[in-house]
């Protein structure tokens, strides 16, 4: 006999084979199932399963809704990875960079199966082709603040260029540094070039317990550089 389990009392009901259960707005249909007090099995799969058809089900329903909104809320704020693609899939299918740019960062996961994953959406052709849509869009939309910048510049305003740059630890900490300090050829290179340091942000390797400072590996650097007149032609280089 099949049962289904009631997971705020923790009892078990019979429910005939093929009979559509309905839990907290969650409908599916009974296969081969087995239940003994919490524990709940199905022949071809965990009850997780269920759980994660029913997010899947949901993300489709968001896209088809276009609701952008929330399906970046769960790529942002979901505890399960999975689930974290998924949202980032549906809002490249609405035409959102974010979800693309979440991907794009997921394909380099030090976790093996999270860059299979976010490498299997990337390659799928219907995400490779929204991909090169959204590309393209993004190269006109550049071009055309790019023609902005130029007029601002002939007419004497502001304009300004970033870009980020990450040195490793090795070429940032001295073993036995001055109270002056020390130099850090790499970043003085940029600042000869009119480059100035705005924000640092620093990255240390991800281990199991971090509790010490030898665990940094480097520093990500935002610089910001003002451009003057003479320097527009630096806008076909962007």
């Amino acid at each position: 006999m099949l049962q289904e389990t009631d997971l705020t009392n923790n009892t078990a009901t019979p429910v005939a084979k093929g009979k559509a259960i309905s839990k907290n707005g969650l409908m599916f249909s009974v296969g081969v199932v087995s239940c003994a007090d919490m524990s709940c099995s199905f022949s071809n799969g965990k009850i997780n399963w269920l759980k994660e058809a029913h997010m899947g089900s949901q993300i489709n329903d968001l896209v088809a809704m276009g609701d952008v909104e929330t399906l970046y809320e769960l790529m942002a704020d979901e505890d399960d990875w999975i689930d974290q693609l998924d949202a980032a899939e549906g809002l490249v299918k609405l035409g959102d960079m974010r979800g693309l740019e979440f991907l794009i960062s997921a394909e380099q996961s030090e976790d093996r199966k999270i860059r299979e994953a976010a490498k299997e959406i990337l390659d799928s052709p219907e995400i490779t082709r929204k991909r090169e849509e959204m590309e393209a869009e993004e190269r006109r939309t550049l071009q055309e603040k790019i023609e902005v910048a130029r007029k601002r510049l002939k007419n004497g305003r502001k304009v300004f260029q970033y870009k980020m740059v990450y040195l490793p630890a090795g070429e940032l900490l001295d073993q036995d540094p001055s109270s002056e300090g020390f130099t850090v050829p790499a970043l003085t290179e940029h600042g000869l070039e009119g480059w100035e340091v705005v924000n640092i942000i620093p990255r240390r390797k991800q281990t199991l317990v971090s509790v010490v400072d030898d665990n940094f590996s480097g520093a990500y650097f935002l610089l910001k550089k003002e451009m003057s007149p003479d320097e527009s032609a630096e806008l076909d280089e962007i």
